[in-house]
């Protein structure tokens, strides 16, 4: 079995049962213990999982808010469509500061294929990803939040701080009229200071994320210069074209999901 089969198979299973021994993952995988080491390390070091002795933990078993894998599985063509049109914003010779939310995750894929472009990113998922990518990939320091696969804290700001980019890109966990919101102060403060240093500002965020404010708002549409989506009903997007920033529209392989 290759390490990608292996590494789903054990997601799926820590996504079930939240958190499992060793020998529990033994039995249900069919491998060696050694094998298994290095599975649950390689998960690890990209945000996946948490190990503790003895055994591992989905993050969701320790914190509140939907993993990473999950929320990466909800709306999946909708993101791949925003991550594309999103990239194609970004003309040759560009330097992209990339956040770490799943549709961001999408835009780096996209750009991830180009010789052209550097992209300077927080996202442990998305440098993992990108390990053969054309592209120049830059990864900031910081505090690793696991549930997200995303560096923050001081240490991730400091370096953005002493960054200039051509473009931003940055998720959101709610959009309303005022603006887009996120869940976590330390993940507000990442993407607050790559708006910051940017020419080009871009929130990317599928329309399930209209009509629900997340708990801390990281910006006012008077301060991003687009609004990346797919799927946004007809008064979502003049709301927030009203305010300032234009709404692109991205088309998904599935006509049910274009409104």
């Amino acid at each position: 079995m290759f390490s990608q089969e292996r590494h789903r198979d054990l997601l799926a299973l820590l996504e079930q049962r939240r958190r499992a021994t060793n020998a529990e993952l033994l039995r249900a995988l069919r491998i060696s213990e050694a094998t298994l080491r290095r599975d649950l390390a390689e998960l690890e070091d990209a945000g996946l999982v948490v190990r503790f002795h003895g055994g591992a933990a989905h993050p969701a078993y320790l914190h509140g808010e939907p993993t990473y894998e999950q929320r990466s599985r909800e709306g999946r063509a909708q993101k791949v469509a925003i991550g594309e049109a999103a990239a194609a914003l970004v003309p040759a010779q560009q330097t992209v500061f990339l956040d770490a939310g799943t549709t961001c995750v999408e835009v780096g894929r996209a750009l991830a294929t180009r010789s052209d472009v550097v992209v300077v990113t927080g996202s442990i998922a998305f440098a993992h990803a990108a390990r053969d990518a054309a592209a120049k990939i830059i990864v900031i320091g910081g505090e690793l939040r696991g549930v997200t696969s995303a560096l923050v804290g001081g240490l991730a700001q400091s370096w953005l701080d002493q960054l200039n980019a051509d473009w931003a890109f940055v998720g959101a966990s709610g959009l309303d009229a005022e603006g887009p919101s996120t869940t976590e102060l330390s993940e507000s403060a990442v993407k607050q200071a790559m708006l910051r240093r940017a020419r080009h500002r871009v929130v990317v965020a599928d329309a399930s994320k209209w009509g629900q404010a997340a708990a801390v708002r990281f910006a006012r549409w008077a301060d991003v210069d687009s609004w990346v989506t797919a799927g946004a009903p007809r008064d979502a997007v003049a709301t927030v074209e009203r305010a300032g920033p234009r709404v692109l529209s991205a088309r998904t392989a599935n006509p049910k999901e274009n409104r």
